[in-house]
């Protein structure tokens, strides 16, 4: 098993913003939007990704410096959880839709072979008309083909990596 990080009392978090809520025509707070997920590189600190409610993936290769995002052609672009391959840090699976505001609908569990940058479906698919919710994906860390998805419809595992899900 790897060395699990420990907590530090000490932070270096600085705002890199925005730090100005945009109003609605009321006069009232919109909100800036908000993260459901993140993930981290397991072996380059640089290279994080984030999923958003309803602004999709996004990912930095600068530490947080700037950010990218490739999932703004998918048919839905919420992501609720996003997992990493251990062994192939390449291989990333999202789920897709808001599992806390309901947002947007699920599309499925999409996998990605590039580090992100496209996504394909796995055997876990649905349309957003279907109205399926995911809350949270999971994957073993020693058998990074196993994976667990918690669905509005129950929970779902693979054990080929996404291929067949019972």
């Amino acid at each position: 098993l790897k060395p699990r990080l420990k907590n530090s009392p000490v932070s270096d978090w600085k705002l890199i913003g925005p730090d100005k809520v945009p109003l609605d025509s009321d006069t009232n707070p919109t909100g800036i939007g908000r993260i459901n997920c993140i993930a981290f590189h397991p072996t380059n600190p640089n290279i994080m990704y984030t999923g958003s409610p309803s602004g999709g993936f996004w990912k930095t290769n600068d530490g947080g410096t700037s950010w990218a995002t490739t999932s703004d052609n998918l048919p839905a672009i919420g992501i609720s959880d996003i997992v990493i391959n251990p062994e192939n840090p390449n291989i990333i699976y999202i789920a897709t839709g808001d599992g806390d505001a309901f947002d947007t609908y699920s599309i499925g569990i999409l996998k990605s072979t590039d580090a992100g940058n496209t996504f394909n479906t796995t055997g876990l698919s649905y349309t957003t008309s279907e109205k399926r919710i995911m809350r949270k994906l999971l994957i073993n860390p020693l058998k990074p083909d196993t994976l667990i998805v918690a669905t509005s419809t129950g929970i779902l595992l693979s054990h080929d990596a996404g291929l067949n899900w019972n």
